[in-house]
């Protein structure tokens, strides 16, 4: 007696004979697919932002882009007014009045991170910032002057937004080498 073959099927035999389950295995990735994409869609991820801090104080409402950026500063660098300007980086936020009403006497304050230990003293921390792109910066000023207040604004108009560029930097007249600053950006009004 001779052996018998059998014919090992193809894949196009096999597929054929599994039409059914390779349909249905299709339509559903199809339909996960659209109900993926139109969620999506439909969904503004673009309006979350982690960054954004929403205050609400005495009947006005602000919203305020960029609150990572805390100001961390180093004795060993220290800079002249006008290095200062020059050298260092600065801080970018957006404030805008998103409340019902126009907000009058808005401060903006830089004070000491309470989660950090700061050891350099405000009296050698100096500041200048500008409100045009960052072009053109204020005189420079020692935060310790003025309660840490770094601007007063008179008035933000509802539904309007000011850009605020702010530069930070150690004085050159501090004697510690080295300590730290760490600062964060508050508001009131």
């Amino acid at each position: 007696m001779e052996p018998e073959f059998k014919k090992k099927p193809t894949i196009t035999e096999m597929a054929m004979k599994n039409q059914k389950t390779i349909l249905v295995i299709a339509v559903c990735l199809i339909i996960t697919l659209f109900v993926g994409t139109s969620y999506s869609m439909l969904t503004n991820f673009d309006n979350y932002n982690p960054n954004t801090m929403q205050i609400e104080k005495n009947g006005g409402k602000i919203s305020v882009n960029n609150t990572k950026d805390i100001v961390t500063l180093t004795s060993r660098i220290k800079y002249n007014d006008e290095d200062g300007i020059k050298e260092t980086r600065a801080v970018v936020f957006t404030i805008t009045n998103t409340g019902d009403k126009d907000i009058n006497n808005l401060k903006i304050k830089l004070v000491k991170d309470k989660d950090k230990v700061s050891d350099l003293d405000e009296n050698n921390i100096k500041y200048s910032l500008s409100t045009d792109l960052g072009v053109n910066y204020t005189n420079t000023r020692l935060l310790k002057d003025n309660d840490n207040i770094i601007e007063t604004i008179d008035i933000l108009k509802k539904d309007k937004s000011l850009t605020v560029y702010l530069k930070v930097w150690v004085s050159e007249s501090e004697t510690l080498d080295n300590a730290n600053y760490y600062g964060n950006i508050e508001f009131d009004f």
